[in-house]
C-alpha cells in the first residue's frame, strides 16, 4: 500500500466505503439496544392485562378461575377522566402486577364502565361503608368480605406496596 510523505496511507475508496458501512452497522445496533433498553427502563401496562368488574355487585364476593371462593383480593377503582388516577397509574400498574406475581389478586374496575350503577351503586356504598365513594380507591376482601376501603392517590399508592411488600396484615 503506497503512503503520503508524512506516513499516513493511502485509502482506496473500497476502503473507505467499507469504513462507511462498518461505521453505519454500529450505530443501527447502538440505536436498537437504547431502543431496547428504553423500552425496558419505560413501563407501558394496560388496565387491559387486569381481570376487570364490570359490575358493583361482583365486586365482594367475586369469584372466577383465578379468585376462588373467599380469597383475598382487592378492586382498584378508576376513572377514565380522574386526574389523579392518570397520575398514578403507572405507579399502580407496576405494583399491582407485583402483586399478582405474589399470589394476591388486583382486579381493576372503571367506574365510568360500570353494568350495574342504577341498581347496585348504592348497596355498594353500604357495603363498603362510605357515602360518596370516588376514584382512585382500593376495596379490600379478605376470606370474600370486605376488609377496608381506601380513597386518594397517596392513600391507595401506600396500601398497594405495603400489600406489594407483604406488610398488610389482613393478608398475612
Amino acid at each position: 500500500m503506497a503512503k503520503y510523505k508524512k506516513g499516513y496511507k493511502k485509502r482506496t475508496p473500497e476502503q473507505t466505503l467499507l469504513n462507511i458501512i462498518v461505521g453505519m452497522v454500529i450505530t443501527v445496533v447502538l440505536l436498537v439496544v437504547v431502543a431496547f433498553i428504553y423500552d425496558l427502563a419505560t413501563y407501558s401496562g394496560s388496565y387491559d392485562d387486569f381481570t376487570a368488574v364490570t359490575k358493583y355487585e361482583n365486586v365482594i364476593g367475586y369469584e372466577n378461575e383465578e379468585v376462588p371462593v373467599g380469597d383475598d383480593y382487592i378492586v382498584y377503582f378508576y376513572s377514565d377522566d380522574c386526574s389523579n388516577c392518570n397520575e398514578i397509574k403507572t405507579e399502580v400498574l407496576k405494583i399491582g402486577e407485583k402483586i399478582n406475581e405474589d399470589g394476591t389478586k388486583m382486579l381493576i374496575a372503571n367506574t365510568t364502565n360500570m353494568e350495574d350503577s342504577e341498581t347496585y351503586l348504592e348497596q355498594f356504598k353500604l357495603d363498603i361503608n362510605e357515602n360518596n365513594p370516588g376514584t382512585p380507591m382500593v376495596v379490600v376482601v379478605t376470606d370474600g368480605e370486605f376488609e377496608e376501603v381506601v380513597i386518594g392517590s397517596a392513600s391507595v399508592v401506600e396500601l398497594l406496596e405495603s400489600i406489594e411488600s407483604g406488610e398488610y396484615a389482613p393478608f398475612n
